[in-house]
């Protein structure tokens, strides 16, 4: 017997079910049948919440764009500078590197982008989109901070080094759920989250030695770095590759 529910429960209930679906088997391979299966609801139902398959793909990408916005909202907090700048880096970057101790809605998110690059890349684009917006005005405070305390070496363009940045930390969440980023040297992720952070701040322009003393005081074994208490999420200890 099917549990009745609130619309609104249920239209989250049918969205949480399609995401893994979508994020394995993408749009084109994904049938109205399997969704309303794994939700546990019949066609005709899932049809009245959503027209089609896409109004319910437009659903998930509306879902996932305006996720844990508190992540973001608690990096706002920080005063603009250069260890604020590190800060923010190394916060996303351990992020993705632990990404296979995050939620399953997290991971399927994350399988849904890789699927959309092969696919239609809308849910690609509007992800990056959003990431993008939240990101960049943070990282570009701090980075006009640092340009004040002559801790730049050179300026960098936040429109060109960000998206570079945000390729390698994409990168490092999909090999996240393959034992990290070389598996065949088996190096504890917080030696990774520290390099790839260091190196993505001197991509911005960041001088070696002032990247050197913004990273000094990170907690590199755990994640996220900043006032655990404005995050929802519990802190992640950054685990040895097996």
């Amino acid at each position: 017997m099917r549990m009745r529910l609130e619309p609104t429960e249920r239209r989250r209930q049918i969205v949480h079910a399609a995401m893994p679906l979508f994020a394995r088997k993408g749009f084109s391979g994904t049938t109205t049948k399997e969704i309303a299966e794994a939700a546990q609801v019949s066609e005709g139902l899932l049809f009245k919440y959503f027209t089609n398959k896409t109004a319910l793909y437009a659903a998930i990408i509306e879902v996932c764009s305006n996720d844990d916005p508190s992540r973001f909202e608690a990096l706002a907090k920080l005063e603009p500078s250069t260890s604020s700048l590190a800060l923010i880096v190394h916060d996303v970057v351990a992020y993705f590197a632990t990404l296979n101790h995050r939620s399953a809605a997290e991971q399927s998110r994350h399988r849904m982008f890789l699927q959309s690059l092969s696919d239609d890349g809308e849910f690609a684009r509007i992800g990056l989109a959003a990431f993008g917006a939240a990101l960049m005005p943070l990282l570009e405070r701090s980075l006009t901070a640092a340009h004040a305390a002559g801790d730049l070496a050179e300026v960098v363009p936040i429109s060109q080094s960000f998206w570079l940045a945000a390729l390698l930390q994409i990168s490092t969440g999909s090999m996240a759920f393959h034992g990290g980023a070389n598996p065949t040297q088996k190096r504890p992720a917080e030696e990774w989250a520290a390099e790839t952070t260091r190196f993505i701040l001197r991509g911005l322009g960041v001088k070696a030695d002032a990247v050197q003393a913004a990273c000094a005081s990170i907690r590199w074994e755990t994640w996220p770095a900043i006032d655990q208490g404005a995050i929802t999420q519990a802190p992640v200890t950054l685990v040895r590759v097996a």
